[in-house]
């Protein structure tokens, strides 16, 4: 009799067994991926086009393999996508770029693009905005941003090192409750002039950008202000995600770049709130089935 009591019994503990283990703090290792890239490329402009050569590495150093590996570029209104591979863990794959061209018109952006509507010269100093996309084993999708400065056009020394050793700098940092972000920008302009400033985010296709680039002026010697504001749309909880503000204004006759980047961590559960709810549930679900067993007078009159 007291064997089958045990048995019938049964029934009513696998729900409690189930609310505790569900609420369990201890989860299995999760895998992670982490695609490190490299850069080695050239922009050159030959007659009415630019054109782009050299190549892209990545590399793999996470824990399992990924697969639709590939990079993309942006400058201006150009883009080009590299060919997705699968890429085992610890290995680096390459992509060539040989003679990839495109018309210099594309470097002029319309006002909702990166380049917040300025006309970019043919000489200078130009952001090139990379995403290394790739997917986990089981198909979710994700990215790393990243951004290049390329030299375009012949230039004399002096304007190299205009260029290089800028009066002109940019910081960026972020703020937000884990899921909704905000990006300050601040341009410290020492030269003893204004200047025009072209500023735009750029992050992983894991968020969404709810500013549009913006031009804004700077007076001299003085520290100009602005925002972005983003929004977690597929990031993965507990992750953190580069976020950047690109920079570009004129020096002289050619154009500038700087970038600056800050970190954007997508917020965490608190499974100690889950935890103490399932406890509470499982303390309830304990009491019913004792009290049914044990104190239930229908039971007892049987």
């Amino acid at each position: 009799m007291m064997q089958s009591l045990r048995i019938n019994r049964l029934p009513w503990l696998l729900p409690i067994l189930f609310v505790i283990c569900g609420f369990s703090p201890i989860d299995a290792r999760a895998s992670r991926l982490t695609m490190v890239g490299d850069s080695k490329l050239e922009i050159r402009q030959i007659g009415e086009r630019i054109v782009l050569s050299g190549s892209y590495s990545i590399e793999n150093r996470g824990d399992e393999s990924a697969k639709a590996v590939f990079p993309t570029f942006e400058i201006g209104r150009w883009r080009w996508a590299g060919e997705p591979r699968t890429l085992e863990q610890g290995k680096r794959s390459v992509w060539d770029m040989r003679e990839v061209s495109f018309e210099k018109t594309l470097l002029r952006c319309e006002a909702t693009e990166k380049c917040a509507g300025g006309m970019l010269p043919d000489r200078g100093v130009f952001p090139v905005l990379v995403r290394r996309n790739y997917s986990d084993l089981n198909g979710y999708k994700f990215s790393a941003a990243e951004v290049l400065r390329v030299q375009l056009g012949d230039l004399t020394d002096a304007e190299q090192t205009a260029l290089q050793v800028t009066p002109v700098n940019i910081r960026v940092s972020s703020r937000g409750n884990g899921e909704t972000f905000i990006l300050d920008v601040e341009i410290n302009n020492a030269l003893q002039r204004d200047i025009t400033v072209d500023l735009a985010p750029f992050t992983s296709q894991e968020f969404r950008l709810e500013s549009q680039p913006l031009q804004t002026l700077v007076k001299a010697d003085s520290v100009g202000r602005s925002y972005f504001k983003l929004r977690n749309f597929s990031g993965l909880q507990g992750s953190a995600y580069a976020a950047f503000v690109v920079a570009q204004w004129q020096e002289g006759e050619t154009r500038n770049t700087a970038a600056a980047s800050a970190v954007l961590p997508i917020r965490t559960p608190d499974r100690s709130l889950w935890l103490v709810g399932g406890l509470i549930i499982a303390g309830i679900l304990m009491a019913a089935t004792l009290y049914y067993y044990v104190f239930s007078p229908r039971r007892g009159r049987r």
